[in-house]
Order: structure tokens, then C-alpha cells, then sequence
């Protein structure tokens, strides 16, 4: 189950075009896929952080956590929207949000990296 975002976060960034199930003869729900996208975001960013912010998560605290909702329902969003483009008005609007969503999850991303920024949204503190 997701820890660090929720589906709704990820479908509403998403949009009405994005996908909400998949192809049939994976025999997979619409539910199932979201959540094997998020688990699999929150898995990426930890490993870039080199910190496993699902595991720890009662320690963290809320600007960790509302940062790492927005890297994870960003990077979600943008699996979402280039699983299925036809929807969308044009091709150009789907990859313009996906553009926009993964140049946000790069830095968030970052932020999450620095070692100093790391340590302050860990601890609530600046030692």
C-alpha cells in the first residue's frame, strides 16, 4: 500500500484524460495499477535518497512528508499520463504535463538529496 501519497493525489494531477485502468488481458484493476506506480515511486526515491522514507516514515516530519507526497504523486502522474496519450486533446498537452510534473519531481528530488537540507527535514532541526 502506498505510504507517502495518496491515488487521488496522483489521478487529480494526472487529469481526466490520464488512464484510470489498464489494458484487460493484464487482469489487473485500476486501483492495482495506481498503487504498483506509487510503490514503485516511493521505492525510486528512496533509492536516490539513499533513505527509506516509506519505513520511517512516523519519524518524519510534515515538510518531509507533504515534500515527498508531491515528489511521489508527481512522478505517479507522469507514469500515468504516458501509459495512455490518446485521450488527452493532443499528444503535446499530455508530454507538456509530463514535462511539467518530472521537472518538479528532479527537484524535489534534489532537495531530498542534500545532505544538510536531508538532515533538517529528518530531525526538525538545523544541526
Amino acid at each position: 500500500m502506498p505510504i507517502l501519497t495518496t491515488s487521488g493525489l496522483c489521478f487529480f494531477k494526472a487529469g481526466e484524460h490520464a488512464t484510470t485502468s489498464v489494458s484487460p488481458f493484464r487482469n489487473v484493476s485500476g486501483s492495482e495499477f495506481a498503487v504498483a506506480i506509487i510503490s514503485g515511486a516511493e521505492a525510486y526515491i528512496s533509492s536516490l535518497a539513499r533513505y527509506n522514507f516509506a519505513g520511517n516514515y512516523s519519524s518524519l516530519n510534515t515538510q518531509t512528508r507533504d515534500i515527498l507526497s508531491e515528489a511521489v504523486s508527481n512522478y505517479a502522474a507522469a507514469i500515468l499520463i504516458s501509459h495512455d496519450m490518446s485521450k488527452f486533446t493532443s499528444r503535446v498537452e499530455a508530454e507538456s504535463m509530463i514535462n511539467l510534473y518530472m521537472d518538479n519531481f528532479t527537484k524535489q528530488v534534489e532537495i531530498l538529496k542534500d545532505k544538510k537540507v536531508s538532515d533538517f527535514l529528518k530531525s526538525g532541526t538545523n544541526q
